[in-house]
């Protein structure tokens, strides 16, 4: 919990410095905005949430495509270089979200939101070797 804790607040001060870069004196000029791709919708309604409107939201899996057999394109990978940040739940449910990280060669924030998951066994129709990645589904 504390890790979950931890990233949340690493992914604020990231938006908030972001925002806090433009000068602040001068007040005509725009915020500058973080560029931030998420995977599925539960990540891109919390990064919404958080960001404001102060990133740019750019979501790589659409709705109706499976999460778990999404396979990156060319410019999926052109649009995880250009972006700020990349927030994620787990390898464990996006098996291709690291290697298209290092497909993309950027140097981008990533935020793994779940990266401390516990072991569990697999009742839920498929495996994830062991842990349950459906985070957003318990508000434990």
């Amino acid at each position: 919990m504390a890790a979950k804790i931890t990233l949340v607040l690493a992914v604020i001060t990231a938006v908030l410095l972001a925002a806090c870069s433009a000068d602040s004196d001068d007040t005509s000029q725009p915020t500058a905005s973080l560029n931030v791709i998420t995977t599925i919708y539960p990540v891109t309604h919390f990064a919404e949430r958080v960001g404001g409107d102060r990133v740019t939201i750019t979501s790589l899996i659409r709705p109706g495509i499976e999460a778990h057999d999404f396979e990156p394109t060319p410019g999926d990978i052109r649009t995880i270089s250009s972006a700020d940040v990349l927030v994620y739940v787990n390898p464990a449910f996006e098996g291709w979200v690291e290697a298209a990280i290092e497909a993309a060669d950027a140097d981008i924030v990533v935020a793994e939101t779940a990266s401390d998951l516990e072991e569990t066994g697999s009742d839920d129709g498929h495996d994830h070797g062991g842990i349950d990645p459906h985070v957003w589904l318990n508000p434990a």
